[in-house]
């Protein structure tokens, strides 16, 4: 009886035992495997602290290469590079990062230091396998988190990833914190239904418009960065132009690729020559912007009609969702093959009954 108080009572005890029982198994699992849980902020203070973590290995390969490196490097150094391996091995660091920590303990021995990061690299598949980052939803334990709505707040240990490029504005803005976890069940074995030809053309049109709104405003983005770069080259004195580099957060990897893309296969290079001497290289490089804004506004303008003609088209003979399958049916019956077959059951039919 849901509407007895003895009842509801018995239900949040079972409740709040089953979600302590949780806790104590999740603790004594991490407690056996010895697992890091640094944060991904201060990783790099916190690695001298953790405790060295049992490596394992799943070839007498990799066995012999950590041991090797624990006989020729030392115990203390065999020990730091355990911790940082952990970090990889947990999704907190990437490759890069972890090579560049442990570059510095192999003392100049390249050899030794190609083998670990050839088996480092073997592992990434099985990194994304158990890391966090690469972990459904639906294996967290989210009963001990805050949630408002369909918004979760995502657990303590969860280490958060590290990115170089945000501004401060976006570090204000940014959600790191919380996902989006639908309650109840939802089912995946529906099928999609089948799109027509119609169909297929409206889509294509649909994504050739949105290319080429996307690249005509990144254009516009990196035309309008350039300006202002330039109008302050403009006022700054020879010492001031002799020390100006580009920032960063002035210049993002979204400008940087707007140029690659109209320098085509010499575009990583113009980048890098932008980046060594601005001064004289953004003027060149806005003018080829600008003579490229020019050129994709007239081809939207053109392309506008043969967009238009083609939605006019196929819109309304996209609605038929069954017009496939009616088709597939219509051949199949007025196959000839087909008649001959219905009349020789008919006679067949026919003959029995007389």
């Amino acid at each position: 009886d849901w509407g007895n108080e003895n009842s509801n009572d018995q239900v949040f005890q079972s409740r709040a035992q089953l979600k302590a029982d949780k806790r104590a198994n999740k603790q004594r699992i991490a407690q056996r495997k010895g697992r890091v849980t640094a944060d991904a902020e201060n990783h790099y203070e916190h690695a001298q602290q953790v405790e060295v973590p049992e490596v394992t290995c799943a070839s007498r390969g990799d066995n012999s290469v950590m041991d090797r490196i624990k006989r020729v490097l030392g115990l203390k150094a065999w020990t730091a590079i355990a911790k940082c391996v952990d970090l990889y091995t947990e999704g907190i660091i990437s490759i890069k990062e972890l090579c560049s920590l442990v570059e510095h303990m192999f003392d100049q021995n390249d050899e030794l230091f190609e083998m670990f990061r050839s088996l480092m690299v073997t592992r990434e598949a099985n990194r994304r396998k158990y890391s966090w980052f690469c972990k459904p939803l639906s294996e967290i334990d989210f009963s001990d988190c805050k949630r408002v709505g369909s918004y979760t707040m995502l657990p303590k240990e969860y280490p958060k990833p590290i990115c170089g490029g945000r501004t401060e504005l976006c570090k204000s803005v940014l959600n790191d914190n919380w996902v989006s976890v639908p309650q109840g069940s939802e089912d995946y074995s529906f099928k999609h239904m089948r799109k027509n030809c119609y169909e297929e053309a409206l889509f294509k049109c649909e994504d050739e418009r949105y290319e080429l709104d996307m690249v005509i405003q990144a254009n516009l983005s990196t035309i309008k960065v350039l300006k202002n770069l330039q109008e302050k080259v403009n006022k700054m004195t020879p010492e001031e132009l002799s020390t100006f580099a580009v920032d960063d957060n002035d210049f993002s990897i979204i400008h940087a690729r707007a140029v690659s893309r109209i320098y085509g296969d010499r575009g990583k290079e113009i980048v890098k020559l932008f980046k060594f001497n601005p001064v004289k290289s953004i003027s060149v490089i806005l003018g080829r912007l600008q003579s490229k804004a020019d050129e994709w506004a007239d081809a939207r303008v053109e392309n506008l009609k043969q967009w238009r003609d083609i939605c006019e088209k196929n819109f309304h003979k996209s609605l038929d969702h069954r017009s496939f399958y009616f088709k597939q049916n219509e051949k199949k019956v007025t196959n000839p093959k087909y008649f001959l077959n219905e009349a020789k059951k008919r006679y067949t039919v026919l003959d029995l009954s007389d």
